[in-house]
């Protein structure tokens, strides 16, 4: 969670900064604000880029953790599913007891 937040609040701030920067030079309009969110993802790409990795490694740690879990709790449901089937193969005249209810 560290990695992701400092790479996201790196990206913020220099999105900051170069609209700021470019607002100072060129005036406040929508022609320069598109112009400095151009430049800030530009240089994101170019300066951030071991933050973003460290981010992303994160990320993908919580998608396996994810999954894994995802993993577990279907095991657990087959398993259960398993032990009921077993315990109504087991009972004596089951069968015949649903048979005749169905009627």
């Amino acid at each position: 969670m560290r990695n992701v937040f400092i790479y996201s609040l790196l990206r913020l701030l220099m999105l900051v900064g170069v609209v700021a920067l470019v607002w100072l030079i060129a005036g406040i309009s929508l022609i320069s604000t598109i112009l400095a969110i151009l430049i800030a993802t530009m240089l994101s790409l170019l300066l951030l880029g071991p933050f973003r990795a460290k981010a992303t490694t994160e990320m993908v740690g919580w998608r396996s953790a994810a999954k894994q879990r995802r993993a577990g709790r279907t095991a657990l449901a087959d398993s259960d599913a398993s032990a009921e089937d077993a315990e109504i193969a087991e009972e004596p005249g089951s069968e015949g007891q649903a048979e005749g209810e169905q009627r």
